[in-house]
């Protein structure tokens, strides 16, 4: 088992048939799945072991096409996060007041019960839109959550606005779409606000830098610190937090300033130009020098360097969504990549993506998601005429819990919230505790 493991480790993995006869080896038995740790959906490829209805180990796929066999240190740790200890293996009801801990066990028949009863009575006491779900991390049962709320007759689904969905928005409301980098073909990658080593699938990003790197593909990382990632790159640009905005825009004023833009492109879908022509003037890379700290001259050379570089694209990541100017400066990067002929084409970034992972197909139902639910929204996340966005209507997390003390619009009644955690993960710390104690279940 342990030259296995090790045989994953190197990235080789386990074919079907291999996966099948190491299984008819050891007396067990294998089922061929993905691994989600990174989230937000299927990932990794993983065949896993089971033997007495328990799962033994795990080895990579070599069919999977994100991770092609290999297997970092949380897929192998699949099995021992199943079957820890520490994990609850019952339902456990409050026994003492709220804050001492006392709980006592009780049948999953017994809590299903006491959920449905008090959810029913609430729904007729208050109306449906009294309960939330706060968004967990994004696993495939969040779209049994959506769904849920849907058939109960709620569109408050509490997300969190600093991850993925402030891109999403931000790119769809200036280019109709959020195009994805097609690295494995560019000879100009931006690893903008990204962790290409150390956060997300660990064999895929990892593999795709090394790639490029091997190829001759030039690498710019844009974040404020060193990482293994920004070790790799030809250029670093280490900016001051939460300035991004300010360097996409000052990159915008030598595109537009130099005419570096693609003609044809611009005068035949961009709308508007001539008007941010004008407007992108005072944005000067040495007025972009004092907000971000980055010298001028290489604010110039980058944009300089994307610009005429064929096959040149992006790869946003989280961290440009954690600032309060995110909207503004993904939609500048966005702009970006339209006005210089960057958009959907070889080596670029690509509308509808690059193949990746089949997914699993949602269990969500969005057709029951009407205008007249989605105008009950307790805190829009999003402006309402744009909603239900991708995954569904949704209020902002912290507004959900707002509304407990506040009771504006309404309040929430009743909260269900599946791997997430409001007193670490949110704002307000003391205003989420005040609300426990406030809350009425």
């Amino acid at each position: 088992m342990i030259q296995n493991n090790e045989r994953c480790a190197a990235g080789a993995g386990f074919t079907y048939e291999q996966a099948r006869a190491s299984a008819k080896a050891a007396g067990e038995h294998v089922v061929p799945t993905f691994c989600s740790m990174c989230g937000p959906t299927a990932g990794c490829g993983v065949f896993a072991f089971t033997k007495n209805g328990k799962m033994t180990r795990v080895a990579g796929m070599a069919e999977g096409q994100r991770n092609q066999g290999g297997l970092c240190a949380k897929g192998f740790a699949a099995p021992g996060w199943l079957h820890s200890p520490d994990r609850l293996k019952t339902p456990l009801m409050r026994a003492g007041e709220r804050g001492e801990g006392k709980f006592k066990p009780i049948t999953w028949d017994e809590a299903i019960k006491a959920i449905a009863d008090k959810l029913l009575e609430q729904k007729r006491k208050y109306g449906p839109e009294s309960l939330a779900v706060l968004s967990p991390a994004h696993r495939n049962y969040k779209s049994l959550f959506l769904r849920f709320l849907a058939v109960h007759g709620s569109p408050n689904h509490g997300h969190s606005g600093i991850c993925a969905l402030q891109r999403a928005f931000a790119f769809h409301y200036t280019l109709g779409c959020q195009p994805q980098p097609d690295t494995n073909k560019s000879d100009l990658i931006i690893y903008w606000a990204r962790q290409v080593i150390l956060s997300g699938p660990a064999t895929m990003q990892p593999r795709e830098l090394v790639a490029a790197k091997k190829r001759g593909a030039r690498i710019v990382a844009i974040k404020p610190s060193m990482e293994p990632d920004a070790g790799m790159a030809d250029v670093w640009l280490p900016l001051r937090p939460g300035t991004d905005a300010a360097l996409a825009l000052a990159m915008l004023h030598t595109v537009v300033g130099e005419d570096l833009i693609d003609r044809d492109f611009v005068r035949d879908w961009c709308y508007g130009y001539d008007e941010f022509k004008e407007h992108i003037r005072q944005y000067t890379p040495e007025w972009g020098e004092r907000i971000t700290g980055v010298p001028a001259r290489q604010i110039t050379d980058i944009a300089r360097l994307y610009a005429t570089t064929k096959a040149a694209s992006i790869d946003l990541g989280n961290g440009v969504e954690h600032t309060p100017s995110s909207n503004d400066a993904i939609r500048a990067i966005a702009i970006l990549i339209a006005i210089t002929g960057h958009l959907d084409k070889p080596g670029c970034n690509l509308i509808g993506g690059t193949p990746d992972v089949i997914q699993p197909r949602p269990d969500s139902r969005p057709d029951l998601f009407t205008r007249e639910l989605v105008d009950k929204l307790v805190g829009p996340e999003f402006p309402p005429a744009f909603q239900p966005f991708l995954e569904g209507p949704a209020s902002a997390y912290y507004r959900v819990l707002e509304s407990v003390l506040t009771e504006k619009p309404y309040p929430i009644r009743a909260i269900i919230a599946p791997g997430t955690q409001p007193l670490a993960s949110t704002r307000g710390t003391k205003n989420v505790a005040l609300e426990y104690n406030n809350s009425r279940q």
